[in-house]
């Protein structure tokens, strides 16, 4: 029972960031196919921050849609229909059908899907809002289930034997294995996808699959699926390394603090605020195996160094863009070398 909850704590603290990002509690065998941990940190000191500063990934991003769900739907009434076409149609039917389905026990994401595609443009942009939320909280709700069966040792040993052989395990018929080629089939029919982290195997919310329903969607929600789905489809950071380029996390930053510029009063500008602390986190800090500055010289890195003073030029309405450009300038006075002072400004931007 021990060995259990400490397999489920050591899992729940991995699936931390990304969508995107990537425990600190140890697992024996599971250990031996993990790789070292890190996250965005202080590179003058070289410690591995507790994975728990970014633990529940998509747990932080998406689970308060369970609260806010009803708060939305309550907004989503209030709202006019689109377009006069629409005003005939029951959305009230639609809904009520829509909320069965997602609430019986053994639904399936294909069938619900299958209902967005027929009804999902025959009601209001807030009711449309609803539906996705829903679905995304039923995806939050139906992981942690999925997640029980990646825990046992056996199937991490399984995903791990497959990748030494090269196999691509995120495909159930590249699997040989009956047990495995299930349960990843599964996983992806319920909209999920597999990410590793640690050399530990999990599944995430594939955001990916609201592509298609966004349009229908309010402003704010169509904006964050497509924030949500560029995570899903390329975290930030895996294995305490920056997946993306400089530029990218630049713009990833800008393009959450639009968000929360132009929605601040969405149900889902506190998801997004997180991400974009992420962001904000690893432009200043880098990251443990992509460190900002170069852990014996303590200088810039040259990549960085370029892509950040090019921004430097951007003349846009941005805070984010404000405390690159002062630590820029700190860094100029520095000639580019984490100095204490250096240290103690740029402390100062993330808090």
């Amino acid at each position: 029972m021990n060995k259990k909850k400490a397999l489920m704590g050591l899992f729940l603290s991995i699936i931390a960031a990304s969508q995107v990002a990537c425990s600190n509690q140890g697992i024996d065998k599971a250990a031996k196919v993990s790789n070292e941990a890190g996250i965005v940190e202080d590179d003058s000191k070289g410690n591995d921050r507790d994975l728990e500063r970014e633990i529940d990934n998509q747990d932080l991003l998406a689970e308060d849609a369970v609260e806010r769900v009803a708060d939305h739907d309550t907004q989503a009434n209030n709202m006019e229909k689109s377009d006069g076409a629409k005003a005939d149609i029951d959305d009230e039917a639609i809904m009520k059908s829509y909320r069965e389905q997602i609430n019986t026990e053994d639904s399936k994401i294909s069938d619900i899907m299958s209902y967005l595609e027929k009804n999902i443009s025959l009601v209001s942009k807030g009711n449309a809002s609803t539906m996705l939320l829903l679905l995304e909280e039923l995806q939050v709700k139906k992981r942690t289930v999925l997640e029980e069966k990646f825990l046992p040792e056996e199937i991490q040993i399984g995903f791990w034997e497959a990748y030494q052989k090269g196999v691509d395990y995120t495909k159930p018929e590249a699997l040989e294995e009956e047990v495995l080629k299930n349960l990843v089939q599964e996983t992806v029919e319920y909209g999920y996808k597999l990410e590793q982290a640690e050399g530990f195997v999990f599944p995430v919310i594939d955001y990916t699959l609201y592509d298609r329903f966004t349009t229908y969607a309010t402003p704010d929600i169509a904006d964050y699926f497509k924030i949500m789905a560029e995570q899903s489809e390329k975290p930030y950071a895996k294995d305490a390394a920056l997946v993306i380029g400089w530029e990218d996390l630049i713009n990833r930053a800008l393009s959450t603090e639009e968000f929360l510029k132009n929605h601040p009063s969405s149900n889902k500008a506190a998801d997004i605020e997180v991400l974009h602390q992420w962001y904000s986190r690893a432009t200043f800090f880098g990251l443990n195996n992509t460190p900002l500055f170069d852990y014996k010289t303590k200088i810039m890195v040259d990549e960085a160094n370029e892509v950040y003073q090019k921004y430097q030029k951007e003349d846009r309405d941005s805070e984010y863009l404000t405390k690159l450009e002062g630590f820029m300038e700190v860094l100029s006075e520095n000639n580019f070398k984490l100095t204490a002072e250096v240290e103690e400004y740029r402390n100062n931007l993330i808090k």
